[in-house]
């Protein structure tokens, strides 16, 4: 899985910001507000990979995250991805 390109991450107010650039702002005419997790889940998708390489990379990243945590906020966070049909 992979987030498609063509996003731009802004920064405000302690939230980050994804704006559609190009030609994925002629299908995708929205923005995501991500917390600082939902930007690294982003961040970790922006080349192809797995949910279970994503989960490895959280659980590195963040010390006391659980592996079942871990795994339902990749899960929740591709779900919103599909939905907004964001995902290559």
């Amino acid at each position: 899985m992979k987030i498609k390109s063509g996003f731009i991450i802004r920064e405000v107010a302690g939230s980050y910001l994804a704006l559609a650039t190009g030609e994925l702002s002629k299908i995708y005419n929205g923005s995501l507000t991500l917390n600082s997790s939902a930007k690294f889940l982003f961040d970790s998708m922006q080349e192809e990979t797995t949910k279970e390489e994503v989960v490895k990379k959280m659980l590195e990243y963040y010390d006391d995250l659980d592996e079942e945590t871990a795994s339902n906020a990749v899960d929740k966070f591709v779900s919103k991805l599909r939905e907004e049909n964001l995902l290559d």
